[in-house]
């Protein structure tokens, strides 16, 4: 969600973040940086989003216009609350766009795991200690890694990466480097999640099938929570009225992304 406002004689600007207008985006089931064009004034260029009535003070982030690569498509971070669904969102693009979205081919020191990059244990520590995963986690004993470099083969050959990622490591993700296009999804609203719960158990991510009243509020409560600190790495925040509409929507952003200018911060071209 993002308010931004364009510097005289130039064709940078300043992207004021609040969490006002990632409130306000909640009532929406799209909102980019694209809508905010709608509420444009002539006269200061102020794209503003209910951010008259904020009191907390505003992030001010210096971006610039740039045109989508030819040869190369950004890569697609889609991260929520714990419990949003985002592994059957990956899934349900990854079935629906066989040929549009990829995933990256992970590191694990299982041996003879095919689709994985195999390695020894003591690799894979020096693949940490060089901080040259993006995440890594451990089970059955054996270590899974995503390398940034599994990323940029995805990057170079003009496919679509698809990251499904905690909101904690968007800090770290969000540079000059990848340049991902971040996704927020949020929860529907408590009736909409048991209505798909009677009448289109499918349509909803398994991990909210079996949550209870006070379990779907609490899953609001941390999707609203994160998104307030980490609103200034969020590009687009959708709203989860299903999984289809859901993959629908993020395949019109990451089509849109790829065909036409976006805004970037300025310090992600320095150095690149």
């Amino acid at each position: 969600a993002v308010v931004s406002t364009q510097s005289t004689g130039s064709d940078q600007r300043l992207r004021y973040l609040n969490t006002r207008a990632a409130k306000a985006s909640s009532e929406n089931l799209l909102y980019t940086r694209e809508h905010s064009k709608k509420l444009k004034k002539k006269k200061d260029f102020l794209f503003t989003f209910g951010a008259r009535d904020h009191k907390e003070p505003l992030t001010y982030i210096e971006v610039t216009h740039v045109r989508p690569s030819k040869s190369k498509r950004r890569p697609i971070i889609i991260t929520g609350a714990k419990n949003f669904g985002g592994s059957c969102i990956r899934k349900k693009l990854l079935r629906s766009f066989p040929e549009k979205y990829f995933l990256p081919i992970k590191h694990t020191t299982k041996t003879d795991l095919e689709g994985h990059k195999c390695c020894s244990k003591k690799e894979f520590s020096g693949l940490i200690k060089q901080r040259d995963l993006i995440e890594y986690s451990k089970a059955g004993g054996h270590y899974y890694g995503t390398s940034y470099e599994s990323v940029r083969e995805l990057i170079v050959t003009g496919k679509t990466c698809l990251l499904d990622v905690h909101p904690q490591y968007l800090p770290v993700l969000c540079n000059g480097t990848l340049r991902p296009h971040v996704i927020f999804v949020e929860a529907a609203a408590e009736e909409r999640i048991k209505e798909l719960k009677q009448s289109n158990l499918e349509e909803l991510p398994a991990p909210q099938r079996k949550l209870n009243g006070s379990d779907i509020r609490e899953l609001r409560f941390n999707s609203e929570r994160l998104l307030r600190r980490y609103t200034e790495f969020v590009d687009t925040i959708i709203t989860l009225e299903s999984l289809s509409s859901a993959v629908d929507l993020i395949d019109q952003v990451a089509e849109r992304i790829n065909k036409h200018p976006a805004w970037m911060p300025r310090k992600w071209l320095e150095n690149t």
